[in-house]
């Protein structure tokens, strides 16, 4: 369902109601009439008593949340970020000796020969030639050319799990590292300029980590997105142990005021219990609330406040 706010605006997800905590919204008429009558008296005389305690509910008056159902695009410009939208990233065949610089190439056999598929910036939850998969088979990889802009974090396991480890920007490796030839199951495709720790959020950005303290894999996605289950989210699912939420992030138009929220959910599909940090502020361990090791999917919105 789609409402007009006071202001005109119209606003995803949510009915905005004329009356609210017994107070006339603004450019609405009241639906409470006083006639005289000793029950009306009474009740005027009842809502009287409680006038301050209203018109401190009214400076909360939520206009609008789009938090629920997720925000599909904002609309000021997104400063540069670690990660693409989802649902925009996808293997394809190698088309040269080496990888563009936001790329990496990755090969079926050493020294850079068999199967080739090169991975842009993004994430790739699995093997095979699907959506999200890397486009090779599960546990193939024996050699890599890393793009110069661009780095590897690579997994043991599908979906982000188990041991990982980077492989930096411009590294040809005709065989790889000990322990992982032929024992990568998901990749992370990175963006070299950015931290490796996810410590340099900007403005629009924030960041999932899978320890607490900020510490361990972790991952930075961009406001105005829903990250529906573990392929858009690029982390493990029932993983995150901290959030970072990032730099405040206004959201409202005046007079309204508000900032953007994280919101992380135990389900896939912003779905069942959730817990939703503003931005300008962190979580070093999610333990205190009821979803540490637990996230499933996430979206972000905005929480609009007269």
């Amino acid at each position: 369902m789609n409402a007009s706010n006071p202001d005109g605006r119209r606003v995803p997800g949510i009915a905005v109601t004329s009356q609210v905590f017994g107070h006339r919204a603004p450019g609405t008429r009241s639906s409470v009439l006083f006639r005289g009558t000793n029950q009306d008296v009474t009740r005027r005389q009842s809502l009287q008593r409680s006038r301050k305690e209203r018109t401190r509910d009214m400076r909360y008056f939520i206009i609008a949340s789009a938090i629920a159902a997720g925000v599909a695009t904002m609309a000021t410009s997104r400063p540069a970020s670690a990660q693409p939208i989802p649902d925009s990233v996808t293997w394809h065949v190698c088309t040269g000796a080496s990888p563009p610089a936001n790329e990496v190439y990755v090969y079926a056999n050493t020294n850079f020969g068999g199967a080739c598929a090169g991975l842009s910036i993004g994430f790739y939850q699995m093997a095979g030639n699907f959506v999200t998969g890397f486009g090779l088979a599960d546990n193939t990889i024996s050699s890599m050319k890393v793009g110069t802009a661009a780095r590897a974090r690579v997994f043991n396991g599908s979906g982000f799990t188990s041991n990982w480890t980077h492989i930096g920007a411009g590294q040809s490796l005709a065989t790889m590292p000990s322990g992982w030839d032929n024992a990568i199951s998901s990749i992370r495709v990175e963006n070299a300029a950015r931290s490796t720790v996810c410590s340099d959020l900007v403005q629009g950005e924030f960041a999932l980590f899978r320890e607490a303290s900020f510490t361990g894999d972790c991952v930075v996605l961009r406001y105005g997105y829903r990250y529906l289950d573990q392929g858009h989210t690029g982390i493990a699912n029932d993983s995150v142990t901290s959030v970072n939420a990032g730099p405040a992030l206004p959201g409202c138009t005046a007079p309204y005021t508000g900032l953007w929220q994280v919101c992380l959910y135990v389900n896939p599909s912003n779905q069942g219990t959730v817990r939703c940090f503003t931005s300008g502020r962190s979580d070093a361990t999610l333990v205190d609330n009821g979803i540490n090791e637990q996230t499933s999917s996430v979206s972000t919105g905005t929480l609009c406040i007269f």
